[in-house]
């Protein structure tokens, strides 16, 4: 089966691609059409409520991958050249980085969510392990040792300056 660069696209990430063809317009997701009857030729389309019309080919070659009908019209189904940049640096952002182009597939064929994460919500998630199990003991001076109840003390303020930075 053919794909090109908008086959490992979600219907949400298709969305984009049509904003930022045309943002001037309200889209959305109009008709899934399985063109040859056997998956093999699918085009998604999504309408603008200006008479806009965007058909994401996934199986075709790159020459007739996107057709975009832009206010209605019909006679040209060419995207404006200036918007490609564009679309690629989007495209470039939604199919690199942690997740792989096969969990993008894997998210698009069987409806799994590929969960990403990146460096902050992972700081996020250590900060609220370590204080969760804290009580109001832990904060009460000791004298048993006075360097230990400084040392913690400190690493105390020194994970609220994190959290309240991070925010």
């Amino acid at each position: 089966m053919k794909e090109n660069k908008y086959s490992y696209l979600s219907q949400e990430q298709m969305l984009e691609v049509c904003n930022l063809i045309n943002p001037n317009t309200k889209w959305e997701f109009h008709q899934y059409l399985d063109n040859d009857g056997k998956g093999g030729d699918d085009c998604y389309e999504f309408l603008g409520k200006d008479e806009s019309c965007i058909q994401f080919n996934i199986h075709q070659a790159e020459d007739d991958e996107i057709r975009c009908y832009l206010k209605g019209d019909w006679d040209n189904d060419e995207v404006p050249p200036e918007k490609f940049v564009l679309i690629d640096n989007y495209l470039d952002s939604q199919l690199s980085g942690p997740s792989t182009l096969l969990e993008k597939k894997a998210d698009k064929d069987y409806g799994e969510k590929v969960e990403e994460w990146d460096e902050d919500h992972a700081l996020d998630l250590v900060m609220n392990d370590m204080v969760k199990d804290l009580t109001e003991e832990d904060f009460k001076p000791n004298n048993t040792n006075p360097a230990k109840d400084a040392g913690c003390l400190f690493v105390f303020i020194f994970l609220i300056g994190i959290i309240l930075f991070l925010n």
